[in-house]
């Protein structure tokens, strides 16, 4: 139980800043330990929770938001 609560306040930290390293900075984890709860929590709810894109997927996602933006400006 207290494992199911520390990995879905992992997961909130991580949906909060948006990756792995930026929430393992805040919680002082290494984000191999970020990975294992969000895995933990993966498997136990049997569902992927988090869509993981690579760094080059987020530059185009921000890209086309940003075409986006200016097309209805």
């Amino acid at each position: 139980m207290i494992d199911d609560l520390k990995s879905m306040a992992v997961f909130a930290e991580v949906v909060r800043f948006g990756s792995f390293r930026s929430a393992a900075k805040s919680l002082a984890l290494s984000p191999s330990v970020i990975s294992y709860h969000i895995s933990q929590l993966e498997t136990k709810l049997n569902t992927a929770l988090l869509l993981k894109l690579s760094q080059k997927d987020k530059d185009w996602l921000t890209e086309k938001a940003k075409e986006k933006r200016m097309s209805l400006s």
